[in-house]
C-alpha cells in the first residue's frame, strides 16, 4: 500500500508539472484574457461586512495561536460596504469567484445553466466565536483550512495570487507563507470549458525541520431539509453534536442508518452534528437536493486525500454567523482523516493532490 500511494503521488505530481509549468500565463495584471472559451478577468466586488478588523487584538509567544491575532468582539464595528478585488473565471456554465484578500477562497460557484448559487453565500461577512483561534469569518464559498484544524490560522488574511491559462482553460493559484510552521501553501483552482472545476492543493516544506500541519477544504452550501447526503463510508465518527441520543464526540455510528434513523437526509439532523468518514471508503462524495436538482460532488484520490466531514447547524440560531435567518451546512474534504490526527512533512519535500468538484 506505501508502494503503490508513492506511486500515485509520482504520478500526480508529474502531472501537475505538466499542466500548471508548461502552458501560456496570463498577466493577471490585465483586466481579462481568455482562452478558448474559458474566461480569467479581474473585478471590484462590493460586500456588506462587520468592522471586524478594528477589533483585532495582537498576541505574545505564549499564546497557543501565536503570532496570529485574537479578536475582541466588544470592539467589533457596525455593517458597512467594503470593496475588495476578487479575480472571476468564467466557463459557459460556470461563474467561479475567487477572493485573495479572503484567504484566497472561491467566494462564489455560480451555475448558470440554472441560475443558481452553488455555494452559500452569507449576506453578510460576520465574525463568529468558532474556529482554532477562537474566532472565524462566516464568508460562505470554499475556504482553504491550513495549518490546523477548526477553519486553520490564515483563511482570514490576503493571500497572494497569479493567474494561468491555457487552449481551454484558465486558473488562479492563491498561496501563502504560513507564520507558524513557515510552510508554504497554494491551491490551483482551474476551470475548463466543460465546466470541470479542478482543485489542487500543494504544500511546501522549505524549513529545516519536520513540520506538523493539517490542510482542510471546507465548502459551504445551501441549507434546505430536502438536501441528501451521500458519504463514501459504512461507519462516521461522531466530531461534536447536541443530540445526546447518538454517540458522544470520537465514538463511532453506522451510516447512514442509525438506530432507525436515517441521516443521508437533511431533515434528519434535528440538533448540530458534525461527522468523519471512519474510513473512507471510496474517492468520492456527494450531496443532492431532490427538490431543485442542485448537486454537488466531490472526486478525489481517497488514498492521499482521507478525510470526509459534514457538519449541519441542526437548531443552532442563524444570528451566530449571519443578520437574517439563511442557513447552510459544510462538506469537508482533508487531507488527514480527522481533525485529531496531523501529518507531517520533512524539510525539503512537498505533498500534492488533484481533486474534481462539479455541479452536475
Amino acid at each position: 500500500m506505501h508502494i503503490r500511494r508513492k506511486m500515485y503521488a509520482i504520478s500526480v505530481t508529474l502531472l501537475l508539472w505538466t499542466i500548471l509549468f508548461f502552458q501560456p500565463i496570463a498577466d493577471s495584471r490585465s483586466e481579462t484574457f481568455v482562452t478558448g472559451r474559458v474566461q480569467v478577468r479581474k473585478e471590484i466586488l462590493t460586500l456588506r461586512a462587520y468592522d471586524w478588523k478594528s477589533a483585532l487584538v495582537p498576541t505574545s509567544a505564549d499564546d497557543p495561536i501565536y503570532p496570529y491575532p485574537r479578536l475582541d468582539f466588544d470592539k467589533v464595528g457596525p455593517v458597512a460596504d467594503i470593496t475588495t478585488t476578487v479575480i472571476v473565471l468564467e466557463s459557459p456554465g460556470v461563474r467561479l469567484t475567487i477572493a485573495p484578500e479572503y484567504g484566497g477562497r472561491i467566494l462564489r460557484w455560480y451555475d448558470k445553466r440554472n441560475q443558481r448559487e452553488v455555494l452559500y453565500v452569507n449576506p453578510v461577512i460576520k465574525p463568529t466565536h468558532w474556529g482554532y483561534r477562537g474566532w472565524w469569518l462566516a464568508t460562505g464559498g470554499i475556504e482553504w483550512a491550513f495549518p490546523t484544524n477548526e477553519h486553520g490560522l490564515n483563511e482570514w488574511r490576503p493571500w497572494k495570487y497569479r493567474t494561468y491559462s491555457g487552449g481551454n482553460y484558465a486558473a488562479v493559484v492563491v498561496s501563502d507563507h504560513e507564520d507558524r510552521t513557515g510552510l508554504d501553501v497554494s491551491v490551483t483552482i482551474t476551470l475548463y470549458a466543460n465546466d470541470q472545476i479542478v482543485i489542487t492543493p500543494r504544500i511546501a516544506n522549505k524549513t529545516r525541520a519536520t513540520q506538523a500541519f493539517q490542510f482542510w477544504i471546507n465548502a459551504m452550501l445551501p441549507y434546505a431539509p430536502d438536501w441528501q447526503f451521500n458519504l463514501p463510508a459504512k461507519m462516521v465518527e461522531v466530531h461534536s453534536t447536541g443530540d445526546e441520543s447518538l454517540p458522544g464526540p470520537g465514538q463511532k455510528m453506522t451510516w447512514p442508518t442509525f438506530n432507525g434513523r436515517d441521516f443521508s437526509h437533511a431533515a434528519e439532523w434535528q440538533q448540530y452534528l458534525g461527522v468523519f468518514a471512519a474510513p473512507t471508503l471510496s474517492g468520492k462524495a456527494s450531496v443532492f437536493n431532490p427538490a431543485t436538482g442542485a448537486k454537488v460532488t466531490r472526486s478525489f484520490p481517497a488514498p492521499i486525500a482521507r478525510g470526509v466531514k459534514l457538519f449541519l447547524l441542526g437548531d443552532l440560531p442563524a444570528d451566530l454567523y449571519t443578520d437574517g435567518d439563511s442557513r447552510y451546512y459544510e462538506l469537508w474534504g482533508g487531507y488527514t482523516r480527522t481533525f485529531d490526527e496531523n501529518a507531517t512533512l520533512k524539510p525539503g519535500r512537498s505533498v500534492t493532490w488533484i481533486e474534481y468538484w462539479s455541479s452536475r
